[in-house]
């Protein structure tokens, strides 16, 4: 049986997402500034059989957190320091269970003044 162009399309798009969730903490983290992160928040997702939607759970219910307890500038996974997504499977069952862990860091803008040197 044939798969369907949308479904080969949503299978990559998983693939690429299970790939950027899974990038070693210290790949993805950088160096944080300390002064700017807060304490580290733990965020467990929805269960899901595919492992690449748990994850995004995970990281959804993180930034979730992050914002509540911290405010909007310090809900970016992408900011957080020390990143680290893991999956299990849940149980006996085929669902997996990912756990979003990293330390809110302050979004900082660019300095206008080094845009206007440009």
């Amino acid at each position: 049986m044939a798969m369907r162009p949308v479904s080969v399309l949503i299978a990559i798009l998983h693939i690429l997402v299970a790939a950027s969730l899974f990038t070693p903490a210290s790949a993805a983290s950088g160096s944080k500034d300390k002064a700017n992160c807060k304490k580290p928040i733990a965020a467990k997702g929805i269960p899901n059989l595919m492992e690449s939607v748990a994850g995004l759970s995970a990281l959804r219910m993180w930034s979730q957190t992050a914002e509540t307890k911290h405010g909007a500038g310090y809900s970016m996974w992408h900011n957080a320091g020390g990143q680290a997504v893991k999956c299990e499977r849940k149980g006996n069952s085929d669902f997996h269970v990912c756990v979003a862990t990293g330390k809110p860091c302050q979004a900082t803008t660019p300095d206008k003044t080094a845009k206007q040197a440009r």
